[in-house]
């Protein structure tokens, strides 16, 4: 089986946490939700309350990019990713008055 291998952007706190903007990475599995799961597998369970809310389901307020289409929440187990894609990961970014 061949993997796909796709570009991750991170944005925000993500971004923050691994301590770079992008990567790109061959995942194991055909969808978004392969590829949250391989993100942390690969760099660990601090990034879980990050991306994850305590039912281990995507963080409402966090917004996913697949190609540069908006993933909602709900699909992120249905879209299927392969080689070449890009996933972009958007925290809620708070600020400003």
């Amino acid at each position: 089986m061949i993997l796909p291998r796709v570009t991750l952007r991170y944005f925000a706190s993500v971004r923050e946490a691994l301590e770079m903007p992008e990567e790109t990475a061959s995942v194991e599995g055909e969808k978004v939700a392969d590829v949250l799961a391989w993100l942390v597998a690969h760099h660990g369970r601090e990034l879980i309350p990050l991306v994850f809310d305590t039912k281990r389901e995507l963080r409402e307020e966090f917004r996913l990019l697949h190609n540069g289409s908006l993933v909602p929440r709900a699909d992120a187990k249905k879209v299927r990713v392969k080689d070449g894609d890009e996933i972009v990961l958007m925290p809620p970014v708070a600020g400003g008055r």
